[in-house]
């Protein structure tokens, strides 16, 4: 069956996370929702630097792809709180 290592979270779903924290921290403004972002900026900071490195055999696209999914998300449920 070796279909190659096992994760328990795609990295789609991590660059959504990072995307969606980090729009949401700075459209919201307050203190505590920057505080947050930037400590996700810091920790997972070097992921987003990923997104233009080429892998052989990673596609960047999902991951990019995800980081545009989790800011889209973020824009919508900014909509959906008005």
């Amino acid at each position: 069956m070796g279909v190659g290592p096992i994760t328990s979270i795609p990295p789609f779903t991590w660059f959504g996370l990072i995307g969606f924290l980090s729009a949401v921290g700075f459209s919201r403004g307050d203190r505590r929702s920057i505080f947050v972002t930037l400590m996700v900026l810091l920790f997972y900071g070097g992921a987003i630097l990923s997104l233009g490195q080429r892998v052989p055999g990673v596609s960047w696209q999902m991951h990019l792809a995800g980081f545009i999914s989790g800011v889209l998300c973020a824009r919508w449920t900014r909509r959906l709180r008005r």
